[in-house]
């Protein structure tokens, strides 16, 4: 059973013709007599450059017996000349899913799997570490010493070393057989809006069922295609089997926190992606981290940000793609009128209570670092780009706004003194009260981007 869930997991990267190689400290590696040591890690380079990717399901240790029950951790650090210790989740790439005893005075090959298939870049130095539990605590897992078996026929120092530092001329044996993967997204900036990709963590796969964002762990679910799209310096996630850009839970309801699937982009916030161990990022939804959750059934956007199997992905490219309905959302919910609506519209459907009437306000543009510029020039602006375009309609249309502004809007704020800030491409804010001043207070502003925001205030 274990063989056919570990096949059904490797399709979920996309391999390529090339053959797998063997990964392994020395070819003919023989045991020495009386060869052994206790160690918590020891090195391994993977064979190729950086610019290659393998996975792996199996890796196998040649041990002796041990006091010692240990999983093991791929990582991209140690925990230095020391017995036992601690590792950052963070570093930590992939954990396996069992744990080995040794047995026997004679050393023999043990075998630790994993969940899904470990992705590595090549030309690199990762660590095999012993852990106590393969669950992590407060962001780290614990690392203690496991029993290895160890050659010593004239290879030299072992590079790049073990825990044992009086051990550096005896050599560790490993080996695992690595898979070829292509279309692997590293750096970042290979992104494109025109492919869909899968995004892959160890614990399993992001994919929809039509409504949600779901993903393979524990679950019948399949990978799905998921487009990143760039806007304005911005990604945000699209499902592309629904044509729905990925909502932020926090702004719009869900089974067990999993993000809905919606066409309103008011529910939509940016994610982010943090390389940490190439060629996973950590994704994160707004300030929320994206976790395939190892608790809940599905997807949990929270404050869970620590680094970990659920919400570090390998993003792999699947498909193409043709970006040009998500922008078209983007472009049209983005745009300056269409910001003025969503936030007149969110304003006065909020409730502030009783006692709170409509105030009058003004538009006007803060310029950088308190120097203050005329009104509205962001609309102006944008009214002309649109008349050197020959778009008269949509000229006309920004002329109106401005027009509009300055007849004084009718808006809902709680108090005097208070302001509407409207982001000329991002989003929209309430402030409270301007702390001592009076009803005709000026925010000033220290930063570029400051300068290119609307503000609206009480008069």
């Amino acid at each position: 059973m274990k063989k056919i869930l570990l096949f059904v997991l490797s399709l979920l990267f996309t391999v390529g013709a090339m053959a797998d190689v063997t990964w392994e400290s020395k070819s003919g590696w023989t045991q020495a007599k009386g060869g052994v040591a206790n160690v918590s890690w020891f090195g391994a380079v993977t064979p190729g450059t950086t610019s290659d990717f393998y996975s792996f399901t199996e890796f196998q240790i040649m041990q002796q017996a041990t006091g010692n029950e240990n999983y093991i951790a791929i990582a991209t650090g140690n925990i230095g000349q020391t017995g036992s210790g601690s590792i950052s989740s963070s570093k930590v790439v992939a954990v396996s899913n069992n744990k080995v005893n040794p047995s026997g005075s004679e050393g023999s090959l043990h075998t630790y799997y994993f969940d899904s298939p470990v992705v590595l870049q090549g030309g690199t130095t990762y660590y095999v570490l012993f852990l106590s539990s393969n669950t992590p605590s407060g962001g780290n897992y614990s690392v203690r010493q496991g029993r290895i078996s160890l050659n010593h026929t004239g290879y030299g120092t072992y590079t790049p070393g073990i825990q044992n530092s009086t051990t550096s001329t005896w050599w560790p044996y490993y080996t695992a057989t690595l898979t070829p993967v292509v279309n692997v997204v590293y750096p970042i900036a290979n992104l494109s809006n025109t492919k869909a990709y899968t995004l892959t963590t160890q614990r399993g796969a992001l994919g929809t069922n039509g409504t949600q964002m779901v993903s393979t762990y524990g679950t019948s679910y399949s990978a799905g295609n998921f487009a990143l799209i760039s806007y304005e310096d911005n990604l945000y996630l699209y499902s592309v089997a629904d044509s729905k850009f990925v909502a932020n839970p926090s702004t719009i309801s869900g089974v067990a926190n999993q993000p809905g699937l919606t066409e309103d982009l008011s529910n939509v916030s940016p994610v982010t992606l943090e390389l940490t161990n190439a060629p996973y990022f950590y994704m994160q939804m707004g300030s929320n981290g994206v976790n395939v959750s190892n608790y809940a059934t599905g997807i949990v956007v929270n404050s869970w940000t620590t680094k970990d199997e659920g919400n570090q992905y390998v993003i792999q490219e699947a498909a193409d793609f043709d970006p040009t309905d998500a922008l078209a959302q983007l472009t049209a919910y983005f745009s300056i009128p269409s910001q003025l609506v969503h936030a007149i519209n969110a304003l006065n459907a909020k409730n502030y209570g009783s006692g709170y009437g409509q105030l009058g306000f003004t538009g006007e543009l803060t310029g950088y670092k308190g120097n203050e510029s005329s009104y509205i020039p962001a609309l102006i602006k944008s009214a002309q780009n649109a008349l050197d375009s020959g778009d008269n309609t949509q000229m006309t249309t920004y002329l109106g706004l401005v027009q509009q502004v300055l007849n004084n809007l009718t808006l809902n704020l709680p108090v005097n003194g208070s302001a509407l800030r409207i982001k000329s491409v991002h989003d929209t804010y309430l402030t409270g009260n301007i702390s001592g001043e009076g009803s005709n207070a000026r925010y000033l502003y220290q930063t570029d981007a400051d300068a290119s925001t609307i503000w609206f205030y009480a008069d």
